[in-house]
């Protein structure tokens, strides 16, 4: 391979890179406008050719597909939930003081006698002996908080292959998140009843059909009085010969 052969190459290369990269960006923003939703689906995922998690789009001209495969195009038949649950959690707090009350005001006869020892100690020590007896109030309330939680709950979509009129049924994880994205879709596409419905069919009028007066004797007929004239000009027959074949032909 030469050195033009190549760099021709790699500009091929190169284009095709730049094609592939424009081809994805335009399909990007096509999906961009699309109604969409997440998906995380229960049961029947096999059936609409997709994995357990998907994003389910619907173009602007109301067709439906999964994922990145557009192959396989739906229509929505029927939707239903039977509508969200909670759960509700509740927490309780206890508030409040404690207030201890002693008998710190009297001082026993044994202090004042030690306080004669040590003036300052004893009376320390009996005022902190006397305030240690007493009693306790204790003020408390208890408060409850309580929170709803939504979770989860199964819904069903039925759906029809708009191509084969194959119709398929998925249940998926839903809440009133995912219920109004879904609600955001066009269930108005046309059904599909059968593949004949999906697919332009003309009828064929069969050669068996037509009278022999018409299509291939009458072309048969067109050609063979032809070749009688060309005998009628080169004098192989007279006038009328030529006449009375040409009234047999035509079933004149």
């Amino acid at each position: 391979m030469g050195f033009n052969d190549l760099i021709k190459k790699t500009g091929n290369y190169i284009q095709k890179e730049i094609e592939k990269k424009a081809e994805i960006a335009a399909q990007n923003r096509e999906r961009m406008q699309m109604t969409k939703v997440m998906l995380n689906i229960n049961s029947g995922h096999q059936q609409i050719k997709t994995g357990p998690t998907t994003t389910m789009f619907q173009k602007t001209t109301g067709e439906i597909f999964f994922g990145v495969d557009q192959s396989n195009l739906y229509r929505i038949i029927d939707y239903s939930w039977s509508g969200p649950k909670y759960n509700i959690i509740t927490n309780s707090t206890k508030t409040g003081t404690h207030t201890k009350k002693g008998k710190s005001g009297k001082i026993v006869a044994g202090a004042v006698i030690g306080s004669m020892i040590n003036p300052v100690g004893g009376l320390i020590g009996a005022a902190a002996g006397a305030g240690g007896k007493g009693s306790t109030n204790i003020n408390e309330n208890t408060q409850s908080v309580s929170t709803q939680t939504e979770i989860n709950t199964p819904a069903t979509l039925k759906l029809q292959n708009i191509e084969t009129g194959q119709i398929a049924s998925i249940v998926f994880s839903c809440n009133t998140l995912i219920d109004s994205q879904i609600k955001c879709f066009n269930f108005d596409v046309p059904a599909v009843s059968s593949i004949s419905d999906a697919i332009d069919v003309t009828p064929v009028i069969s050669t068996a059909d037509i009278s022999p007066s018409t299509a291939s004797e009458s072309i048969d007929a067109v050609e063979e009085i032809k070749r009688y004239k060309e005998l009628l000009d080169i004098g192989a027959i007279t006038q009328e010969e030529f006449d009375a074949k040409k009234a047999q032909l035509l079933n004149l």
